[in-house]
């Protein structure tokens, strides 16, 4: 993304890309296979939750705007992403589509409904230079809990213990964070995925029921 752009007055004011005053931007990234942590967490207790400012939005602050700027942030090759409204909506965003309300309000004022920047490869580790200041001191809490499912692993013999069981008492059982499904509401086959993520190897060959 081209930072040296310098956008007047009147870029700021048109009616169609105003804001009505500085508003905090929440999203999420997500691969096809799950969530994984942002560089601007918003809450320490979080970190799949990043957060921006909505004026370090180039004008005319519309998808492609936000998603290109999303992805430099998060060091992700800007072709290779696709950003939707909300985890509920099955199509992306159009890139001239603006992001903002009839009210002025951006999509993702709300850490609990954040946008989504979608990459099919994961981020590179290292922050992009240039993007240091673009930082917002992390809140400590989130305003949410997560919400977990919870699973056992078994064979015809009984069952076995879990890669990661959340009870020493309970050895075969373990949970997964939903929030980390990229879809919404999860398919059995995304809820699986993570299983597997966590549960296969070791000649485990794993099956829902």
């Amino acid at each position: 993304m081209d930072f040296s752009t310098v956008s007047s007055a009147s870029d700021w004011e048109t009616p169609s890309t105003s804001i009505t005053s500085p508003s905090m931007i929440y999203y999420r990234v997500y691969t096809p296979e799950c969530a994984v942590f942002t560089k601007r967490p918003a809450f320490l207790d979080s970190e799949y939750i990043g957060s921006i400012r909505s004026t370090w939005l180039m004008p005319p602050r519309n998808a492609r705007s936000v998603r290109q700027f999303l992805s430099n942030l998060e060091n992700i090759d800007p072709s290779q992403t696709s950003l939707y409204c909300s985890r509920l909506r099955s199509s992306a965003l159009d890139d001239k589509s603006l992001i903002f309300l009839e009210d002025g309000t951006p999509y993702g004022a709300k850490p609990e409904d954040p946008l989504i920047l979608f990459s099919q490869v994961y981020p590179q580790q290292q922050i992009t230079p240039g993007t240091e200041l673009f930082v917002i001191k992390s809140d400590f809490y989130s305003p949410f809990g997560p919400q977990f499912l919870y699973y056992g692993v078994y064979t015809e013999r009984g069952p076995l213990p879990s890669n990661a069981p959340i009870d020493e008492a309970e050895p075969w059982l373990s949970k997964i964070d939903i929030d980390l499904v990229p879809s919404q509401p999860p398919t059995m086959g995304d809820l699986m995925m993570q299983i597997l993520r966590k549960e296969g190897g070791q000649g485990r060959h794993l099956k829902a029921e």
